[in-house]
């Protein structure tokens, strides 16, 4: 059955902000629906929730929010310890949310399907709650009786529980379904929605023609692809026609979830609209979602990662964030020091699990390659390990692990390891100069020198060793190794001009004078 015949079911997810993990087990489990039973009874369902909504005109922001409330089918409802803020009806979106459809449950007759799931929360947290867990337990303590209530104790579970609850819904409405008078006025996206929206981000500014002919679509399809994308608030045209994604923090966020998936992520990721949204909104996103105030260099360091791997990105922006949200919460109350140790302790956290992240899409083959406008010459995994003993150190050690982005330079012989070739622990060995690595990079130079090489090769990797030691200040190591360099490639500039340098520093520092920066 294709899509176009299928009944479109609205599945609206109600959470706060600490349960992102929750929330994409229900996605999860609509996805598994859909394909295993849904769409061969004639359905369609869609997730929604309000990180999906970009924010509208409006008095107040949940009035925005409201109008999928009161056109979903479904209702899945979430919460563990926050309960959100107060909107000016009720304490907080969520309940808001249920109140309008615990009030379509009780006054229509075609009701909507009502699940609310709270996480349990282990018993010597609930002997001093705080005040947002309160409201919690008092919403919980309100609704326990009907029966709208469960409990899941890990995200897995509640997966089933979910997936259960909509395998019997669909078998229940598949004779004879209405969906709610107020999801005609809806807007959602359609499946060419995101094309469209993938080709402004990526390649905008752009007329809608334009996209029609770079996409090989007809204009009518373009046109109502570019009303859709307006009225969920995700575009802006400017004048002469030219559309834009729109520069509010929330219609990024917006954005970015749509795009950050096959197939789009990688023109999402190399888009200049990505960077400029990263520098202008991870810091105050982080401090938001996560508690914890990071430098301007970190922060720059994390703007890098998300645009080169989409896990990372997805972790940073929509990322669970109970734990945090659980460590805030117990240091409330407590000295000044202790706060600064729980902060340190969440930026660590923030940033272990964001390169974790990016090892992930790395061993998916899912990193960029690019920064920017420019190729990267390789990237690098390193652990450091220090162990002791109560008394003194036990161990230590280091362990690299370079992801070379390189190309070879000759045919490779039959039978020969690629990553065995000298020339790629030549540039394994100029990576980890560059990362200040030096053990690393000359133990990989060093691989490379007791290897059959070019003299081009040789006096590269001899002219690397040679920087090494001059950075250590051992000139008299690295005379030698620059002389050999010079001596078998004379037409290279870097030996000889390093080899001139190496000799006047060996002279300075006989005198007491400070030299000059070496050639690379």
């Amino acid at each position: 059955m294709t899509t176009d015949r299928l009944r479109r079911v609205l599945v609206f997810i109600a959470s706060p902000g600490d349960v992102a993990d929750a929330r994409s087990s229900v996605r999860h489990a609509v996805d598994r629906i859909n394909r295993l039973v849904a769409k061969d009874n004639g359905f369609l369902l869609e997730p929604i929730g309000w990180e999906d909504i970009p924010p509208g005109k409006s008095r107040r922001a949940q009035e925005v929010i409201n109008p999928y409330v009161d056109a979903a089918s479904i209702f899945v409802g979430i919460l563990h310890r926050r309960f959100g803020e107060p909107t000016g009806e009720a304490e907080s979106g969520t309940e808001e949310e249920y109140n309008r459809i615990e009030w379509r449950w009780e006054n229509e007759n075609r009701k909507p399907e009502v699940l609310m799931y709270f996480k349990r929360i282990p018993d010597e947290q609930l002997i001093d709650p705080g005040e947002k867990l309160q409201k919690v337990l008092a919403f919980k303590q309100r609704i326990h009786t009907t029966c709208f209530y469960k409990e899941f104790e890990e995200e897995d579970v509640l997966l089933e529980l979910v997936q259960d609850a909509l395998h019997d819904w669909v078998l229940k409405n598949r004779n004879e379904f209405e969906s709610p008078g107020a999801a005609n006025e809806i807007v959602t996206q359609e499946p060419n929605d995101k094309e469209v929206l993938a080709c402004i981000v990526g390649e905008g500014p752009f007329s809608a023609p334009a996209i029609s002919s770079h996409l090989g679509q007809s204009t009518g399809a373009t046109d109502a692809s570019v009303r859709r994308l307006q009225e969920l608030g995700l575009i802006l045209v400017e004048p002469h026609g030219m559309l834009k994604p729109v520069n509010s923090t929330s219609g990024f966020l917006a954005i970015a979830r749509h795009l950050n998936t096959d197939p789009h992520y990688k023109t999402l990721l190399a888009s200049t609209y990505l960077q400029n949204m990263l520098s202008s909104s991870l810091r105050a996103h982080i401090l938001s979602r996560f508690h914890c105030e990071l430098s301007t260099e970190t922060v720059g360091c994390l703007q890098s990662i998300a645009r080169l791997s989409p896990s990372a990105m997805t972790y940073l922006l929509f990322g669970d964030t109970s734990i945090y949200d659980n460590l805030c919460e117990s240091v409330r109350d407590v000295r000044k020091s202790t706060k600064g140790f729980a902060n340190e302790l969440m930026q660590n956290r923030v940033i272990l699990c964001t390169l974790l992240e990016y090892g992930v899409d790395y061993t998916k083959g899912k990193l960029l390659t690019e920064l920017g406008s420019k190729r990267l010459a390789g990237q690098l995994l390193s652990v450091n390990l220090k162990v002791a003993y109560e008394e003194a150190k036990a161990f230590e050690i280091e362990v690299g692990m370079p992801m070379v982005c390189a190309r070879a330079g000759c045919d490779i012989k039959l039978g020969q390891m690629c990553y065995g070739r000298p020339e790629f622990a030549i540039r394994n060995g100029i990576i980890y100069m560059h990362l200040d690595l030096d053990g690393l990079a000359q133990e990989q130079l060093d691989q490379a020198l007791s290897q059959e090489l070019s003299d081009g090769d040789r006096a590269i990797a001899l002219n690397s060793k040679g920087l090494i030691h001059l950075k250590h200040n051992r000139v008299a190591d690295a005379i030698p190794l620059f002389a050999q360099a010079h001596q078998i490639a004379p037409n290279r500039n870097e030996p000889k001009k390093n080899l001139e340098l190496a000799k006047a520093r060996l002279s300075e520092q006989q005198e007491g004078r400070r030299g000059v920066a070496p050639s690379i």
